[in-house]
C-alpha cells in the first residue's frame, strides 16, 4: 500500500567513490546546490543518487554530465581502482521512520563495466556519521564491507535490510513508501522515469512553463490530472494482471510438472511400500512359526524340568536314606570292630601259647628227620629180619603223623594270621570312615 506522505532525500551516502573511502551529503528540504570546478566531484554526487533512483543498467542515461560514452563506465571510472566493491545510497525520511535506498556495486574489470545488487533498509539510525556501517576496521587494517558482511552487520546494528533479488521488489517497496511516483514494474515505466531523472540532471522545460502550458492547453479540465492518473493506475494493473497471468502460467507449469514427478514418486513409493509390506508379512509368519516351536520346546523343557525336580527329590530322599543307613551300618561295624579288637586280644594269648607248642614240634621234626634219613643210611647195612620191617614201618607210621599234625598246626597258623589281617583290616577301614 502506498504511503500517504511522500518521502524526503536527507542525504546521498558515497563509499568508495573517487579518492573517498567514506562521504556523506546533506539535502536540503527544497533545492541543493552543487558547486565546484571542473573534477570536483558534482557528477560523482550526481552519478551516485542516479543509480541509486535507477538502478537498471538497460535505463541509466545521463547527457552533458560525463564525457563517457555509456553511464555505466562513467560510474565505474569514478570508483576506487583498488577496491572491488562500492556503495551509493540515499537516506530517506519517512512520516514515521528513516529508510535507506541502496546499491551495492561490484566491479568488473574486464568489461569496464559494475554489476549492481539493491537493498533497502528499515528502522535507519538518525546519526551524523554511518562510516562505520559500511566500513571495518581491524588492527591497521580498514576494508568495506561485501554484501554479506552487511547483512551480518545490519543484524548487529538492530536494523532490517532487505537484500532484493529483483528490481521490481527494489521499486515496488520505494513506491509503496511514497518515495518514487511509479511502480515500474515494466521497461516503459522504467523508461519514462529515466527521461525523468535524465532531464533533470541536464536541464529541462522550467517547472513555470510546464503551468503556463498546461493552463493554456487544458482550461477546463480540473478533473482530467485525476482521471489520467486513474487511468494510469488502471493501465499499471492490467499491467500487474498481465504479468501475475504470466507468473501464473509459469507457477502452473511447474505445479504440473511437480505433480508429474509427485505421481510417480507416489507410484514408487507405492510399489516399494507394497514389497516392504510382502517382506514384513513372510517375515512375519516365519516368526509366528518360530514362536510356535519356540513355545513348544519351552514346554517341553518345563516338562523335562518338572521330571528332573522330582528326580532330585526322590534322589535327596534316597541320599539321605542310603546315609542313615550307612551310618547305622558304621555303627554296626564299630560295634563289630570292638568285637574282634576283643577277640583279638582274647586269642593273642592262646596264639603265643600256640606258637610256643608248635616250636618244640617243629624242633622234634627236624631231628625226626634227620634220625630218619640216618635209619635210612643205616638200612641197607642191616641184615633183612623180621623185626626191621616192624621198625621201618613204625618208623614211617611215626613220620605221617608227626606230618599230620605239623599240616594241622600250619593251617592252625594260617588260620590265626588270617583272623589277624581281618582285624587289621577292620581297624584300617574304621579309621577311614
Amino acid at each position: 500500500m502506498k504511503s500517504s506522505k511522500p518521502g524526503k532525500f536527507r542525504r546521498i551516502i558515497l563509499v568508495n567513490w573517487r579518492d573517498l573511502p567514506y562521504a556523506q551529503i546533506d539535502l536540503d528540504e527544497s533545492v541543493t546546490i552543487f558547486e565546484g570546478g571542473n573534477g570536483s566531484g558534482k557528477s560523482t554526487v550526481l552519478l551516485a543518487a542516479l543509480v541509486t533512483l535507477m538502478p537498471d543498467k538497460k535505463q541509466l542515461r545521463s547527457r552533458k554530465v560525463t564525457i563517457e560514452k555509456h553511464v555505466e563506465e562513467a560510474i565505474y571510472h569514478r570508483l576506487q581502482p583498488d577496491e572491488p566493491v562500492a556503495y551509493a545510497a540515499l537516506e530517506i525520511q519517512l512520516a514515521n521512520e528513516m529508510i535507506l535506498a541502496g546499491v551495492h556495486i561490484t566491479k568488473q574489470r574486464e568489461s569496464n563495466g559494475i554489476a549492481l545488487d539493491v537493498f533497502t533498509i528499515r528502522r535507519w539510525p538518525d546519526r551524523d556519521n554511518l562510516r562505520d556501517f559500511f566500513r571495518l576496521t581491524e588492527s591497521d587494517r580498514e576494508w568495506t564491507c561485501n554484501l554479506n558482511e552487511l547483512k551480518q552487520r545490519a543484524g548487529e546494528w538492530g536494523v532490517e535490510l532487505h537484500a532484493h533479488p529483483t528490481l521490481i521488489a527494489y521499486f515496488r517497496e520505494l513506491y509503496d513508501l511514497g518515495v518514487i511516483p511509479l511502480a515500474m514494474a515494466t521497461d516503459l515505466e522504467r523508461s519514462q522515469y529515466a527521461h525523468l531523472l535524465e532531464t533533470s540532471m541536464a536541464g529541462g522545460m522550467s517547472s513555470a512553463l510546464v503551468d503556463r502550458l498546461k493552463n493554456y492547453l487544458l482550461p477546463e479540465y480540473d478533473k482530467l490530472p485525476d482521471a489520467s492518473r486513474l487511468m494510469h493506475d488502471n493501465l499499471r494493473s492490467c499491467i500487474e494482471t498481465q504479468n501475475e497471468l504470466k507468473s501464473s502460467q509459469e507457477q502452473y507449469t511447474n505445479i504440473a510438472g511437480l505433480f508429474h514427478d509427485l505421481n510417480a514418486y507416489v507410484t514408487a513409493l507405492g510399489t516399494r511400500i507394497s514389497r516392504d509390506k510382502d517382506a514384513a508379512s513372510e517375515k512375519l509368519r516365519l516368526t509366528e512359526t518360530n514362536l510356535e516351536s519356540t513355545l513348544s520346546s519351552l514346554k517341553q523343557i518345563e516338562k523335562e524340568k518338572t521330571e528332573l525336580t522330582a528326580k532330585k527329590q526322590k534322589h535327596d530322599a534316597d541320599k539321605r536314606s542310603a546315609l542313615s543307613n550307612l551310618q547305622a551300618l558304621l555303627d554296626e561295624k564299630g560295634i563289630q570292630k570292638q568285637r574282634l579288637q576283643d577277640q583279638a586280644e582274647a586269642l593273642s594269648g592262646p596264639s603265643e601259647q600256640l606258637k610256643a607248642q608248635i616250636q618244640p614240634l617243629t624242633y622234634s621234626r627236624d631231628e625226626l628227620e634227620k634220625a630218619i634219613s640216618g635209619l635210612r643210611q643205616l638200612l641197607p647195612e642191616s641184615p633183612s629180619d623180621p623185626t626191621g620191617k616192624e621198625t621201618e614201618e613204625r618208623i614211617k607210621s611215626e613220620t605221617k603223623r608227626i606230618r599230620e599234625e605239623s599240616r594241622q598246626l600250619r593251617e592252625l597258623q594260617r588260620a590265626s594270621e588270617a583272623e589277624r589281617i581281618v582285624l587289621k583290616d577292620h581297624q584300617e577301614v574304621r579309621v577311614t570312615n
